[in-house]
């Protein structure tokens, strides 16, 4: 019977619901393992039964709060499923999500953003064309962001006269906090603040960048094309280095 429902669904073209309640049993149960066994338990399950429609499930369920999977390990993941499980609202989910995640590996255009300064005026990410750039995304209420702070400013005098820009992008929902630590930090470098469409949903530029931990850095070449895309800023100090010379010579 079940099999008939999945064909009907599937002709129907709606997407299959991803979980029953024995499912979300197994996933809390799952979620107790160390990360590499529960890693090793989803994907032997995938592929013993990759047309399951709870493979998905398990699978986007450990992606949630999981930022050591790499777009790779998540391709090649989701290359096992097929029939149903390709139809569930959870695989969907993560196409959507993947797909997002492939326009921003290095060497594609970073997308555009327009984002509000502290003076009111609106700055727009492609006006800063023609320097090297580093957007940097932080909120006053993130500690390692707040911690940060001095290394950046080291990083922006040394680079600033080489044709180097930093844009620090706050996921702040209050402009009022947002103003109080700018206040405080005092960095001498553009400042932008996201935009929330509804209050606790996600923000415009963060969703769009696929940010899900701050700090989290974005290191553009002169042409707006992603060099970095990593929470590491020792990624993107290698990468200036590269870039930049240490003589002060724009490569």
């Amino acid at each position: 019977m079940l099999r008939y429902i999945i064909t009907a669904i599937l002709l129907l073209g709606i997407a299959i619901p991803s979980a029953n309640a024995q499912d979300k049993a197994l996933n809390d149960s799952i979620s107790k393992l160390k990360r590499p066994e529960r890693l090793k338990w989803i994907t032997e399950y995938i592929s013993a039964n990759p047309a399951s429609v709870s493979g998905p499930y398990f699978l986007s369920e450990f992606l949630k709060f999981d930022y050591q999977t790499s777009l790779e390990q998540q391709e090649a993941l989701m290359e096992k499923f097929t029939g149903a499980a390709k139809e569930t609202k959870s695989y969907l989910a993560m196409e959507s999500v993947l797909e997002k995640k492939r326009k921003l590996k290095p060497g594609n255009l970073a997308p555009d953003f327009s984002l509000m300064m502290p003076g009111g005026k609106k700055l727009k990410l492609s006006d800063t064309r023609g320097k090297y750039v580093l957007i940097d995304f932080w909120a006053s209420w993130c500690v390692p962001c707040r911690k940060a702070i001095p290394h950046l400013k080291a990083v922006y005098a040394k680079y600033k006269a080489k044709g180097f820009e930093l844009i620090s992008l706050s996921a702040d929902q209050s402009q009022e906090a947002w103003k109080k630590a700018l206040e405080q930090e005092k960095m001498p470098w553009l400042q932008v603040v996201d935009e929330f469409p509804e209050k606790f949903a996600p923000s415009v530029v963060g969703n769009l960048y696929e940010i899900k931990f701050l700090p989290f850095y974005v290191l553009l070449d002169k042409a707006g094309k992603i060099l970095v895309y990593s929470g590491n800023e020792q990624e993107v100090e290698a990468q200036l280095e590269k870039v930049l010379a240490v003589n002060g010579v724009v490569h």
